[in-house]
């Protein structure tokens, strides 16, 4: 006869197991917003990458715009990335580091979008002061080594 028990199956009797039973739901919800969020994010680059030029600080997306020239290249590097991200996040759902990591990434998130919105007001206030497209965007682009001046 047995009659030893874990600890872990003394806590979960007493229900004082680490699991929540909300805690899967509240990560499922955080990781919709991870792909809204990120959806988004990838939006607005596209947007202005093509139309207004932009000051990237992300340089492994500077290397493939630059080397492919294609929005192609970076939808499918962000479509990685983020299917990375939520996986993880996803198999941790029941844990408390995958609740915390699902806050964490949702958080940051949230201020890169609010950072766009500033970038977006930023735009718009030097097309009001007469910058042309042209000039905007060698502007920005001087922010990027470059490799064939000297």
């Amino acid at each position: 006869m047995q009659t030893a028990i874990s600890f872990n199956a003394i806590r979960a009797r007493v229900g004082f197991s680490r699991e929540k039973p909300c805690r899967s739901s509240r990560v499922l919800l955080l990781l919709g917003c991870i792909l809204i969020l990120s959806a988004a994010d990838l939006l607005l680059t596209v947007i202005h990458l093509q139309h207004f030029g932009l000051a990237e600080a992300n340089p492994i997306v500077i290397f493939l715009v630059q080397s492919f020239q294609s929005l192609w290249v970076l939808a499918a590097f962000k479509l990685a990335t983020v299917t990375l991200c939520l996986g993880f996040l996803f198999r941790a759902r029941h844990h408390v580091a995958g609740e915390y990591g699902a806050w964490v990434a949702t958080i940051i998130l949230t201020i890169v979008l609010l950072v766009w919105q500033d970038y977006s007001d930023t735009v718009e206030e030097l097309y009001i002061q007469g910058f042309t497209q042209t000039d905007y965007v060698d502007q920005m682009l001087t922010l990027t080594p470059d490799s064939d001046e000297e």
